[in-house]
């Protein structure tokens, strides 16, 4: 009866389920990916894009974790400085190699040269109209 209908379709549906192990706990941002061929999961790092045949530990990414909460802080701080753009303060603190000091220095010289470029343009203007008016 109602029993033997309830085994037959537990005994079908194991049948028809994969033939895989669930996907091990992962640290965040990590996700396990079944590969057919070998039979077993490898690992994909979805904010760096990396993969690995293994499984990754859990210190590692409390390390990464902590590295991005480092990131985040000195974005931050770039931001609250120099009134950059979350985007900016990122490219900035990357070229000065993630030192937060070195990125500061850079762009107040980035700032210093533009305002050079502006006197020279503004001193060049006066010189041509009092060059026309001459």
């Amino acid at each position: 009866g109602q029993a033997e209908r309830t085994i037959n379709a537990r005994a079908e549906a194991q049948h028809l389920a994969p033939s895989r192990p669930p996907p091990p706990p992962l640290p965040e941002g990590w996700q396990a990916v079944w590969n057919e061929e070998h039979k077993t999961y490898y690992y994909w790092h979805v904010p760096t894009n990396e993969t690995s045949w293994e499984q990754p530990a859990a210190k590692e990414a409390e390390l990464h974790s902590t590295r991005q909460t480092s990131k985040e802080n000195l974005i931050a701080r770039v931001q609250g400085e120099t009134r950059l753009r979350q985007a900016a303060a990122t490219a900035l603190l990357e070229d000065s190699g993630w030192d937060a000091d070195a990125a500061l220095k850079n762009h107040s010289r980035m700032v210093e040269a533009a305002n050079r470029r502006k006197e020279e343009e503004e001193f060049a203007r006066r010189r041509e109209e009092e060059r026309r008016r001459a």
